[in-house]
């Protein structure tokens, strides 16, 4: 049986994986164009919508 090691916050407590519906989906791709066209890195987006590279 192979466990999984818990995923640690920005406050180093463990977090639970949370899935987000479609539309946050889209809404989340449709804020990281408005902030890329503004001129923003991809590195920066991700950040500021709390999603991976």
């Amino acid at each position: 049986m192979r466990v999984q090691p818990p995923e640690i916050g920005h406050n180093g407590l463990t977090m639970a994986r949370r899935r987000h519906t479609p539309e946050q989906i889209l809404a989340k791709l449709r804020d990281a164009d408005v902030m890329l066209a503004d001129g923003l890195s991809i590195a920066e987006i991700a950040k500021r919508l709390e999603t991976s590279e």
